[in-house]
């Protein structure tokens, strides 16, 4: 794939901005490729190779997509990009809904255990779904962090829920803010470009 990318001219390598991260645009640059696929050492149907690296050009990832030749780049980047909320999902499995802290010794027990933390994952999921109808920028974090709140109580109130929201969302919006701009300054041609 290096030496794909090494021969593309400087103008097929187009920025995108993915999504709007923690830590500010998250923002790739893409080439698109018709190529043709190889099935048992022949020519098989054409397909795209999308090439995505960082705008620092120091990583450089390859995708294979069967989308029609009018797909338009755009949504082949996108879906290429996506498999961050699988990636998403297993993290917060992880830390915070102790999927890696089962001590199973069965396939058995370990199935049930994954069945127990999907189900969780499903609750927590669910909640924050509901309550970010009324706070947008709710994180699964603090959904949990308020779950542990009403669960901890017996009768907790609506004005101690929004009190421990209205505090993360503040330590939330101070980090993202500083971090954007941290990669808006970095990145000023880029941000430019990308009308950021």
């Amino acid at each position: 794939m290096e030496k794909v990318a090494a021969g593309l001219p400087a103008e097929a390598w187009q920025p995108f901005l993915l999504r709007e991260g923690a830590k500010g645009p998250l923002v790739h640059e893409f080439a698109v490729v018709r190529v043709w696929a190889m099935r048992h050492y022949r020519a098989g149907p054409p397909v795209w190779l999308l090439l995505r690296r960082t705008t620092e050009k120091s990583d450089l990832k390859h995708y294979i997509s069967n989308a029609s030749e009018q797909t338009p780049w755009q949504n082949i980047a996108l879906a290429g990009g996506a498999r961050w909320r699988v990636e998403e999902c297993f993290e917060d499995g992880k830390m915070h809904l102790g999927m890696a802290d089962y001590e199973a010794r069965s396939w058995s027990s370990w199935h049930h255990h994954m069945a127990m933390v999907s189900l969780a994952h499903l609750y927590v999921t669910l909640t924050n779904r509901d309550v970010k109808r009324d706070v947008p920028a709710l994180t699964l974090d603090l959904a949990l962090r308020i779950l542990r709140s009403v669960f901890a109580r017996s009768t907790p109130t609506e004005d101690e829920a929004m009190k421990i929201i209205d505090y993360h969302l503040e330590r939330n919006r101070v980090a993202h803010e500083s971090h954007r701009k941290s990669w808006l300054e970095k990145h000023k041609e880029l941000a430019e470009k990308l009308l950021l």
